[in-house]
């Protein structure tokens, strides 16, 4: 969404923390791709105490990391609050998705697989796609699982606009030389009731048109290089101290701005001091699911 903020965390210069929102996303994952390791390898769905004992590893794992998360409370009030959404993603995907999912080639699932393609050659540069899949079904199916909210009015806006379904399914095709594939996102929504699924099916169109875009950017960045800055994004709700660390430290678009919401930069800056003074552990990778 914004150049900038991906050339300075290419560089590494973007203070990139957890944040509890991306946390929670995280531990489901964690609990979702355990659920199906557990389908593929014992021949059905954990139950009983084995289940309970994973469910509260998650919340554990989340527990231990709150210190050191970039908190958002007009999302996530609290750990409290964290932890009952975190149980109830968990629950409603176990209890309302799996119905969903396609059992018919158990022996073909792909879980959490990660891909590294290059798509095309600038002067010598490589541009390579990179990504993990949440989960393939084995029968032309990629699933996606999403915490965030959906809105089926916006649906259309996915099946337009969406980068991650072509990427993902490009590199499927690359590698089952598939004619089309179908791409679905499942939505458990942290806070609310039901699931959600929203489902597309791709082919050389979409492709070639996500295969453009990124050349496009391929060219651009190597234009550029990496010691200037790119082009700024300041059309979003993204471009803001919420959830953008140089905006909430002062820099870019943030060092011409002081209306932050009330006290929305200091929990960011605060954080950051204490990661400076070895206070809290230092930001680590972590699942780009919001």
């Amino acid at each position: 969404m914004c150049p900038e903020q991906a050339r300075l965390k290419l560089t590494g210069e973007y203070f990139d923390p957890d944040s509890d929102v991306a946390a929670i996303g995280t531990r489901t994952h964690s609990f979702i791709e355990w659920c199906l390791h557990h389908r593929q390898d014992h021949g059905e769905w954990p139950s009983g105490q084995p289940l309970l004992d994973q469910l509260a590893q998650e919340v554990t794992l989340l527990e231990e990391a709150w210190p050191s998360m970039w908190l958002h409370p007009h999302m996530v009030e609290d750990l409290y609050t964290a932890v009952r959404e975190l149980e109830d993603c968990c629950q409603r995907w176990y209890n309302e998705m799996i119905p969903s999912l396609d059992q018919t080639n158990v022996a073909g699932w792909e879980i959490e697989k990660r891909f590294d393609i290059p798509v095309s050659s600038i002067d010598g540069d490589q541009i390579r796609l990179r990504g993990s899949i949440d989960f393939y079904d084995g029968n032309g199916t990629i699933w996606d699982w999403k915490t965030g909210r959906f809105d089926s009015r916006d649906g259309w806006k996915k099946s337009r606009y969406d980068i991650q379904a072509p990427i993902y399914t490009y590199a499927k095709h690359l590698e089952e030389n598939l004619a089309g594939l179908s791409f679905n996102f499942g939505y458990v929504p942290r806070g609310k009731a039901g699931v959600n699924t929203w489902g597309m099916t791709l082919g050389q169109q979409k492709w070639a048109m996500m295969l453009a875009e990124v050349q496009s950017w391929g060219n651009t960045i190597l234009k550029l290089g990496t010691a200037s800055t790119w082009p700024l994004g300041p059309d979003d709700w993204h471009c803001s101290p919420r959830w953008c660390s140089e905006f909430a430290l002062g820099k870019c678009r943030g060092s011409h701005e002081d209306s932050f919401w009330p006290d929305e930069p200091s929990v960011l800056v605060e954080l950051k001091r204490k990661v400076d003074a070895g206070l809290v552990a230092a930001p680590t990778e972590h699942h780009p699911d919001e």
